[in-house]
């Protein structure tokens, strides 16, 4: 039996007596313009059609139903209402009704509904993707509250997001969401379409109640897209990654992991979708080969050969394997760096909102005056004590050859930079065709700017962790930690105190110009305007 989508409370009452896979609480509906005319007619009948239940009043408007628009939670609903209570039933209806104000149509419904308690769990489903239309099951739930609208409401504060590519042939390990997805396919069939927005709740029986079922609102014109397509390209994304998560010889740890911002940020640097030029540069002049050697020259693991960023459909992610192994000193032995990698994975895959603070609060990549205390969680993952020291000594070492006064690898690098100005003007003053002037520039430019830059980025690092275990251990307070942040002369604080000189006549707008001209929002997109 096939079925058409109607008014929330229409559509519900339908949906009730031919739902197998889950349940729609009883409930009764009316038209605004039969409560006006005869309020306590509707109440006798919602007495009758739920004796002895505690309900919960429901908005059922006109505007809510649109397909071009979703007033999810602009009207109101109010719960644990006593039935048997005329006074408390009529307020409650006239509220909900009132909450439609200037929406209003003559059309308009309301319904009264058992109450589902005890919830487990509850949310909201997309069965297909809100902005493009592609073939996933999307669906925001929170499992905590127990309330049914923390997520139409917009209140929920610990929600969760499960995604799922309709065609995936992978098992649904939550027994609660495999239940619901059996409602949803069902749902999809009784109606004969699948670009659904359904609310649910789950009991503590794991009964998947259905809330409401209605169209997404795709807010204009529906994308077209082409499901098999995109099934094709999922499965070549697949086939690259189960290629580059199996063992090599040259990596550390026994399994694969990609990220768009752990190590260089490429999210933040070129964005998850960049042009194809900006990718290439990017690649080119950090995450092929310069990551890798700076890594290696600061006392790490050698990685030279993996590329960093690894594309997936032209979109960039880091491949955190790699870049976990580049983070192992390089004193360390085979065994105990495998060790160290399958736990930084396994820490970050427990705790994936870090994959951005992967190096404060994932992995050990130099000492500090907290390392003691910061390692010994390492013991309750099969760490020995022998192992442990091994750690911190090259740590120790490791730090000491990047931090040292004479000539560390720290100042080794601010000389490099110091030539890439001069090397610029060298090139861009000379009589080389415009090609050979892009390949040198851009060959300084790895030699002299980011690989050197790298380098101090990992002291800057080095710096920022001993400051903050000095604070935890007492040695400075918060305060002097930020004071001491705050006096430093940084790029950003250069900058604006030439602007405030050139506000006062004390230099030119060319000057500023030349020194910061070049910066703009998309550093390696070149058709991102300037600021």
């Amino acid at each position: 039996m096939k079925l058409e989508l109607k008014s929330k409370a229409e559509t519900l009452s339908e949906l009730k007596p031919i739902l197998k896979s889950g349940e729609v609480a009883p409930l009764v509906y009316a038209d605004v313009v039969s409560w006006e005319e005869d309020s306590e007619a509707c109440i006798d009948l919602i007495q009758a059609k739920l004796k002895g239940k505690t309900v919960i009043v429901r908005s059922s408007a006109k505007a809510e139903d649109k397909s071009s628009e979703s007033l999810a939670g602009a009207f109101l609903s109010i719960p644990f209402v006593d039935v048997s209570n005329r006074s408390e039933l009529r307020n409650a209806v006239e509220k909900v009704i009132s909450s439609y104000d200037d929406k209003k149509s003559s059309k308009d419904q309301f319904f009264v509904q058992e109450q589902v308690s005890e919830i487990l769990l509850s949310g909201v489903v997309f069965t297909r993707d809100i902005d493009t239309c592609s073939p996933y099951y999307i669906v925001n739930y929170d499992d905590s509250t127990g309330s049914t609208d923390s997520v139409t409401s917009g209140q929920g504060k610990d929600l969760k997001t499960y995604l799922r590519f309709r065609s995936s042939p992978k098992k649904i390990l939550d027994k609660r969401l495999e239940k619901l997805f059996i409602c949803l396919k069902e749902i999809e069939e009784i109606y004969n379409r699948d670009d659904l927005d359904i609310e649910f709740a789950i009991d503590k029986n794991q009964t998947v109640f259905i809330l409401q079922v209605r169209p997404i609102a795709f807010g204009g014109k529906k994308p077209i897209v082409i499901d098999k397509l995109l099934e094709d390209f999922l499965f070549k994304i697949h086939k690259k990654a189960q290629k580059l998560n199996r063992p090599h010889p040259g990596l550390y740890g026994r399994r694969g992991v990609y990220s768009v911002m752990t190590d260089w940020n490429p999210a933040e640097m070129i964005g998850i979708r960049p042009r194809k030029l900006a990718l290439s540069l990017y690649k080119d002049l950090i995450t092929d080969n310069t990551w890798a050697y700076q890594r290696e020259e600061y006392g790490y693991k050698r990685l030279r050969g993996f590329p960093l960023l690894v594309s997936f459909l032209e979109l960039p992610y880091i491949d955190v394997r790699a870049s976990l192994s580049s983070f192992i000193p390089n004193a360390l032995g085979e065994e105990l760096s495998h060790k160290l990698v399958d736990y930084y994975t396994e820490r970050l895959l427990e705790h994936p909102s870090d994959h951005d603070k992967v190096e404060f609060n994932i992995i050990f990549s130099c000492y500090d005056f907290n390392i003691h205390e910061k390692i010994k969680n390492l013991q309750n993952f099969g760490f020995s004590e022998l192992e442990l020291e091994r750690l911190k000594f090259s740590l120790l070492n490791l730090t000491n050859e990047v931090i040292k006064e004479h000539y560390g690898l720290c100042q080794q690098d601010l000389d490099k930079i110091s030539e890439l100005d001069r090397r610029y003007h060298e090139i861009t003053r000379s009589d080389m065709s415009t090609v050979d002037k892009i390949y040198w520039l851009i060959e300084d430019c790895r030699r002299f700017g980011t690989l050197p830059f790298a380098g101090l980025a990992r002291a800057g690092f080095i710096a920022v962790q001993m400051l903050r275990s000095m604070t935890a251990t007492g040695l400075l307070t918060e305060e002097d930690y930020q004071n001491f942040l705050n006096s430093l002369d940084t790029v950003a604080r250069q900058l604006s105190n030439e602007y405030s000189a050139y506000q006062k006549n004390k230099t030119t707008k060319a000057a500023i110009l030349q020194k910061y001209g070049h910066l703009r929002p998309g550093t390696y997109d070149i058709l991102s305007l300037r600021y």
